[in-house]
């Protein structure tokens, strides 16, 4: 990873821990309100957040850890490695 994006994504990183403890702090706010529909409905969409973010940020973290590889999956063709359809398979007629 060159200077600039390295930079950018540790700027990233820390910002999604941010919102992170931003959004926990909102999430046990929301936790101690008295029940009602709408603190439920409040509490799902700020824990859903949470999750995301957090996930957005280990993603980053293990990026410039260079754990993360920018190389796309290439999809394997249906059929053994030969080339031999996979039995229970239809082949083209």
């Amino acid at each position: 990873m060159t200077a600039r994006p390295a930079r950018r994504a540790r700027w990233a990183f820390w910002m999604l821990v941010l919102l992170a403890v931003l959004l926990t702090g909102a999430l046990g706010k929301l936790l101690r309100a008295p029940p009602s529909p709408g603190v439920g409905l409040a509490v799902a969409v700020v824990g859903l957040l949470t999750v995301v973010i957090l996930a957005l940020a280990a993603r980053v973290l293990l990026a410039l850890a260079g754990q993360l590889t920018a190389q796309p999956r290439t999809r394997q063709p249906s059929g053994d490695r030969a080339g031999r359809p996979t039995p229970g398979r239809r082949t083209t007629r």
